[in-house]
């Protein structure tokens, strides 16, 4: 698992796709304080360099000295192989010397995992394999931006969930947050009907949202509109009439809730912007939506919106 998963929170502000956007450039209090794992094919190739967790299934013992008894306690060389990729390899190939057992503690380094096929499953090995070759690890991993989209799924849940909530307890919804700043601020003592999500404790009312959705920095992720007609007002009941729109669909809304996505950083550029985007404090909104129509909506892009290259947003209706 890397390094990034594990860490204390003092380390980590934003345990979300914000760590996406930014490249590791090491140390506590960086958005990404370790490098993510690599995995290479059976030629040394780059399948990924943003790997955050990998899965090895070890099989039997190969030689090369592997012994396992009880208790478990053995090092990763009981289970777990490597191989050397010899020079003049056909391309493309990377070679040199992979081995899945020679991990350690988190350490700063970029720890590569090889996906080769085991050395029975061959007859025999292909030449550029050095000798002797036994190998016999059976891997799969997940990606960054693959744990991200599980981890976002459940944070935007428990967002809705406690939005629903505070418009249960009081009657209408919450004023977003201000647009994102530096220092990151979500306080609805603006009246923002476009932002961030609104912090616990600034809106009038309770906003409870879980510990650890805070605690990952998932508020300066979400952007969150909400319609005038379903904010605080004297006059009461409110949200009867929605009004906003996503695209020309003729369902309306209270509020949407968009998922920015990772910053789209290199060119085909984002039309909101037409730059690099750059999310952490950076104070404008397009840096975290990517079309026009997000930026100065409603009504805003069709839910399910195809991504591009250039476009990453996705939004969600709340009634």
């Amino acid at each position: 698992m890397s390094a990034n998963l594990v860490v204390a929170a003092a380390c980590l502000a934003n345990l979300n796709p914000l760590m996406l956007s930014s490249a590791y450039t090491g140390g506590c209090g960086t958005t990404v304080p370790f490098p993510w794992l690599r995995v290479v094919d059976a030629r040394g190739n780059l399948l990924s360099a943003e790997v955050a967790i990998v899965l090895i299934l070890p099989g039997p013992p190969v030689g090369n000295g592997q012994t396992r008894s009880a208790p478990i306690d053995h090092a990763p060389a009981a289970y777990l192989e490597g191989l050397t990729v010899a020079a003049g390899c056909p391309a493309p190939c990377v070679p040199g010397n992979y081995n899945n057992a020679a991990y350690t503690v988190a350490s700063g380094l970029n720890w590569t995992f090889i996906d080769a096929p085991a050395s029975t499953s061959l007859s025999p090995p292909p030449s550029y394999y050095s000798t002797p070759f036994k190998f016999n690890d059976h891997l799969i991993y997940i990606t960054a931006s693959e744990y991200f989209e599980a981890m976002e799924q459940r944070a935007r849940l428990a967002v809705l969930n406690t939005l629903s909530t505070f418009r249960t307890s009081n009657g209408y919804l919450p004023y977003s947050g201000d647009y994102p700043s530096a220092p990151l601020a979500s306080s609805c003592a603006l009246h923002s009907r476009l932002g961030l999500l609104p912090q616990a404790g600034s809106c009038g009312g309770a906003l409870n949202y879980p510990a650890w959705l805070t605690a990952a920095g998932w508020g300066s992720y979400f952007i969150y509109a909400v319609d005038p007609g379903c904010i605080a007002s004297a006059s009461a009941p409110r949200c009867l009439a929605p009004g906003i729109r996503l695209g020309g669909a003729a369902q309306r809304y209270n509020a949407v809730l968009f998922s920015p996505g990772r910053a789209i950083q290199s060119a085909p550029y984002a039309a909101s912007k037409g730059a690099p985007q750059a999310p952490l404090g950076s104070g404008s909104l397009a840096d975290f939506l990517d079309s026009a129509s997000n930026l100065a909506g409603p009504p805003f892009d069709a839910a399910g919106t195809p991504l591009t290259a250039n476009y990453d947003d996705r939004m969600y209706g709340i009634p």
